[in-house]
């Protein structure tokens, strides 16, 4: 697919936040949520974690899709390997396990420790260099995305792993089901002849052309990428923001 300016603008986003991933991936660490709940401290990650999450109730997946570094990470990988996803049925659940787990322990300690106190943008985060576990755990990181890229295939790391997902496919779900005015893709599947362009440019091998054939293509699964917009020959598929009445 020849890039569209909008792929083209995606895609220096995506390469941007991977650059400065390893300045960043401190302030989204799920660790200091944790850390800092227990010492009654709103951290930088746990305040920039709920915003993400709040947004998902109008933007749905959007962030993945546009600024996730893990996700540049493995576009990236893509772009060298084109390895398929590995179908594995049972394996996305593992991705709610690990949520679960990381906010039922973020929620335990703050209830334990009896709410928060205040607010501390720099908790735990020094100056530069960073202490060497920093640097240990950001490599840890990049390289068990590649590995499971390299292992699992396109994307798998969000398919199957990344707990953080679940935050924003809840709030995916509100909006897709509620309806209300939110970004979400549509189609007119009467101008669809299933050439199935939209399924090989999508990054998270979602069944596009499937889901163009139930008129509604919205999914919480969809980072709403819009490859699959840019791709189709027919201009079947649309950003849209008012919902179509059925």
């Amino acid at each position: 697919m020849a890039l569209t300016q909008r792929q083209r603008l995606r895609r220096t986003l995506l390469f941007f936040f991977f650059l400065i991933f390893p300045f960043t991936f401190i302030v989204m660490s799920p660790y200091l949520t944790v850390l800092g709940s227990a010492d009654r401290i709103v951290s930088a990650g746990l305040l920039f974690w709920m915003i993400v999450f709040l947004l998902s109730f109008v933007t749905g997946r959007a962030f993945c899709g546009y600024a996730c570094p893990l996700g540049a990470e493995q576009m990236l990988i893509d772009l060298v390997f084109k390895k398929p996803l590995v179908r594995i049925r049972w394996l996305p659940f593992a991705r709610w396990v690990f949520w679960a787990v990381w906010g039922g322990v973020t929620l335990l300690l703050a209830v334990r420790a009896g709410g928060y106190e205040r607010v501390d943008l720099l908790y735990h985060i020094g100056g530069f260099p960073f202490p060497l576990l920093s640097y240990v755990i950001f490599y840890s990181i990049v390289l068990s995305v590649l590995l499971i890229s390299l292992l699992l295939g396109r994307r798998a790391f969000c398919a199957y792993f990344c707990f953080f997902s679940p935050l924003m496919m809840i709030g995916t779900r509100l909006k897709n089901a509620l309806r209300y005015p939110s970004l979400h893709l549509e189609a007119d599947k009467g101008q669809c002849n299933q050439c199935r362009r939209c399924n090989i440019e999508c990054p998270r091998s979602l069944d596009v052309a499937g889901m163009v054939g139930t008129g509604d293509p919205a999914s919480d699964e969809c980072i709403l990428c819009g490859a699959c917009v840019d791709t189709c020959p027919k201009g079947v598929l649309r950003y849209g923001w008012w919902w179509k009445v059925s």
